[in-house]
């Protein structure tokens, strides 16, 4: 049957639920009892970033398996943390190579971090600098 439009579609059967959006139909669909076959053209997600992060989840936990709402909660969220745990390491060398902050610990210690003595008024530059590159980078917008 040709012409048939099956966006946004779902396909449930005993064993599978199938959730798939088109952007073109190749092929035919037939029945045959209880099973269709079709041949279908998936569109690529509308956010990549989402499916970089869902699989980059899967491929360091290539046994793991969860549902659709256990992903999105649990398994993005430790993407993210990852992410944030980074980024905020990098910040933190960052400051303390610039000598605003300074790292305190010892051997079987987490570091921790503060600011290093004397250096508020450079910290308070260097924020300064900081939130108007930030402004600048928007289009001047004020947060």
């Amino acid at each position: 049957m040709s012409g048939i439009d099956l966006r946004d579609r779902e396909q449930h059967t005993e064993s599978t639920h199938v959730r798939a959006t088109l952007v073109e139909w190749r092929g035919s669909c037939s029945t045959s009892g209880s099973h269709w076959t079709a041949s279908l053209v998936m569109k690529a997600p509308d956010e990549p970033e989402l499916a970089s992060q869902v699989l980059r989840y899967f491929v360091r936990h290539p046994k793991a398996l969860d549902s659709l709402e256990g992903i999105a909660r649990w398994r993005l969220l430790d993407e993210a943390v990852e992410h944030t745990v980074r980024a905020t390491n990098e910040a933190l060398d960052w400051l303390v190579a610039r000598g605003v902050l300074q790292q305190t610990g010892g051997p079987g210690r987490l570091p921790v971090y503060g600011l290093a003595p004397g250096k508020k008024e450079e910290a308070a530059r260097i924020l300064a600098e900081l939130t108007r590159r930030d402004d600048d980078d928007r289009g001047g917008e004020k947060t």
